[in-house]
């Protein structure tokens, strides 16, 4: 479950909130159908892995009075023909923004592994972990912050693009999880690309109840659309 968490972290939209400043990076909300696919190149303890992985807003819900959004990660194949692996997670949309932490908020979570059945994750150490573990990667750097004058272009569908660029670290510590990680975080944003997330790379050290992992990605955009379906279409 472990490698299935970090290759789920590293592109679902969240970031939480900067000690003492507003953050430099953070995710925005876009319309719902929207869909963003990525390429993901991976290594965790030494094994590489390289996949694409769709992010994609799937359908309204209202949920204790809050209007929220199914967001959906999926890898898929190397060809793009078949999902690996799905992850469905309903968020307040006011959540999303400046100063905002999604994954704080999240309604539900529900997991596919294969052609395996539609699991929610009810278990709250489960959800702690899981939570733990979204967060750490995505939430953006909370320590040695720095945005950089010069900007980096990227190609996608609509040609190039140039993205202001983010660098920092964090770090993270949880006796409940057994978990202790510090990571080196460089992100590419843009405002015309939905989510705003370009490319990003980062390395991680961590600790799981004493054993050490070393993991590090590198995140870019490939393409982007409208229409986006539910894989799970029937978790409402």
């Amino acid at each position: 479950m472990r490698h299935g968490l970090i290759l789920s972290a590293i592109l679902f939209a969240c970031c939480t909130p900067i000690r003492g400043a507003e953050p430099q990076f953070y995710y925005k909300l876009p319309k719902d159908g929207v869909w963003c696919q990525y390429h993901v190149n991976l290594k965790i303890a030494g094994v590489e892995t390289s996949a694409p992985w769709v992010v994609a807003s799937v359908g309204g819900k209202v949920h204790d009075g809050d209007k929220c959004r199914w967001l959906e990660l999926r890898q898929l194949t190397g060809d793009s023909k078949k999902t690996v692996r799905v992850i469905k997670a309903l968020i307040p949309e006011n959540a999303f923004g400046k100063g905002k932490n999604p994954l704080a908020e999240v309604r539900s979570v529900w997991t596919k592994e294969g052609d395996a059945e539609p699991k929610e994750i009810t278990d709250d150490r489960e959800l702690e972990i899981f939570n733990r573990f979204v967060m750490l990667a995505l939430r953006g750097p909370t320590d040695n912050i720095e945005s950089h004058k010069d900007p980096q272009s990227i190609d996608w569908q609509k040609g190039q693009l140039k993205c202001r660029v983010i660098t920092g670290t964090s770090d993270f510590e949880s006796e409940e999880s057994g978990l202790k990680a510090k990571l080196k975080h460089r992100l590419l944003t843009n405002e015309k690309i939905p989510f705003r997330l370009g490319g990003s790379k980062w390395s991680i050290d961590v600790e799981i109840f004493g054993q050490e992992v070393q993991a590090a990605a590198e995140v870019t955009i490939v393409k982007t659309g409208t229409e986006a379906r539910s894989e799970l279409p029937n978790v409402q």
